[in-house]
């Protein structure tokens, strides 16, 4: 069963799956549905989309979304390539995943698209939906902090959590307890599907 159909439907998402199998050599499987191998990271990555586009109402379009830890960019590559994009896209990492990131999503997407994405040295003041995937959950504490306070004050977000990667860090309960506050709801769930014991969404 797929979780949203409808990211499997839009032409621009599927060419840019496709396309990016061919950078990097990923680990590519055929799949029900697909004329051509494709990288299951990929596949993951439209699900989350998909998340994305329902914590913003079923539309990325008009959205800046900022991500913390963006790897070498996969995510940001989906939310900027399908019928509804996100209007800007910002990954904060560390410079050098950075880097990786600029030339990876200049590569896999037509220039127009890959000018909504910025680094973390060209940010915007504020953003709509805030977005980690794991990576806020493995930092120390003090490394955390003013990435919650960004959540804090982001009306949206989403946030896949693991635990143990360090002692001192914010568990998911506490991050959820830093959001919350009057008329915001916030809502803790296990991930599915579970990549390990205990991640949350």
């Amino acid at each position: 069963e797929v979780d949203h159909p409808a990211v499997l439907h839009d032409d621009r998402l599927r060419k840019t799956a496709i396309a990016a199998a061919k950078i990097g050599s990923p680990a590519v499987y055929a799949y029900d549905g697909w004329d051509t191998s494709v990288s299951p990271t990929q596949l993951r990555y439209l699900a989350v989309l998909g998340d994305l586009r329902a914590v913003c109402g079923g539309r990325l379009a008009g959205q800046k979304v900022v991500e913390v830890g963006g790897g070498y960019g996969g995510q940001a590559q989906v939310c900027l390539a399908g019928a509804d994009a996100a209007r800007r896209y910002d990954v904060l990492d560390l410079p050098c995943a950075e880097r990786l990131a600029k030339k990876y999503v200049s590569k896999v997407l037509e220039p127009s698209r890959a000018a909504r994405f910025r680094t973390g040295r060209k940010r915007f003041a504020s953003y709509d939906l805030f977005h980690s995937n794991f990576a806020l959950s493995e930092l120390p504490r003090d490394v955390q902090a003013p990435y919650v306070a960004l959540a804090t004050r982001t009306p949206r977000g989403h946030v896949t959590w693991n635990h143990g990667i360090h002692e001192s860090a914010m568990n998911a309960t506490e991050f959820a307890e830093a959001l919350a506050r009057p008329g915001r709801r916030v809502s803790v769930a296990p991930e599915l599907p579970l990549t390990a014991p205990g991640n949350l969404v």
